[in-house]
């Protein structure tokens, strides 16, 4: 959606349609899909007591990756919604 958004004319109705899909993205499927992940990995590692499992930290960090990725795409859409 970020890329055709980024091709859309400044202004124009097009550009407008494209911020209104990326919003409504986010809001309904990709941030609570993340508080979902966190949520329910954060219940898996403490109920299966996986502190100390190599693997995990590896994953963690990923997950974590993955996270920043996912705040940076959402304040750059923040960003070509405001123009």
């Amino acid at each position: 959606f970020l890329v055709y958004h980024q091709e859309a004319a400044p202004g124009s109705p097009e550009e407008a349609l494209w911020a209104e899909r990326e919003r409504r993205l986010l809001r309904i499927i990709l941030t609570p899909a993340i508080v979902v992940v966190w949520v329910l990995g954060v219940l898996l590692a403490v109920s299966q007591n996986l502190w100390s499992e190599g693997w995990l930290h590896a994953k963690l960090a990923l997950v974590l990756a993955l996270s920043g990725y996912h705040g940076w795409m959402a304040g750059y859409a923040r960003k070509l919604a405001r123009g």
